[in-house]
């Protein structure tokens, strides 16, 4: 088998550096390749290029817009992860999307697709991610260690 068919290519696109590290880490450690991406046009950019290798989205909602959205009303970034969440789908109809997030306002969030999964940063620990992660990719089988202790 392939690196492609063992572990699984994960988009994580948030404009957050220190707090991503930790969700990085903790897929590695369970054998996901992830490619973490800071802004939203590369965000894009990498999607395109590498339509055949993501098995799964992780996204903000809010971020700078960047060039591709800045003539867009993203609501000083509030809403830029929706805009883009919108491109992706272009590009993957049916990839499955994690939502990790610091919004909370319902009007935004109910304009997202109702098959994504929404978890909310402050009560999403990396050992809660890993499962929303596996529940989303059933057809791999990440390697958690043997005796879980919750600290990544």
């Amino acid at each position: 088998m392939d690196q492609r068919e063992t572990n699984p290519l994960v988009l994580l696109v948030d404009d957050e550096l220190l707090p991503m590290q930790y969700y990085v880490r903790s897929l590695t450690r369970v054998g996901c390749r992830v490619e973490h991406i800071v802004k939203s046009d590369e965000a894009l950019a990498y999607a395109r290029a590498h339509a055949n290798e993501i098995d799964l989205i992780v996204l903000d909602l809010m971020m700078p817009p960047g060039n591709a959205y800045a003539n867009v009303d993203t609501d000083q970034g509030l809403k830029t992860g929706l805009f883009l969440l919108r491109d992706l789908r272009q590009i993957f109809p049916s990839l499955p999307v994690i939502i990790l997030t610091n919004v909370s306002n319902s009007e935004t969030l109910s304009e997202l697709p109702h098959d994504v999964k929404v978890c909310q940063k402050l009560d999403t620990p990396p050992s809660k991610l890993l499962g929303e992660v596996q529940d989303a990719l059933p057809a791999f089988t990440l390697d958690f260690p043997a005796e879980e202790t919750g600290e990544y």
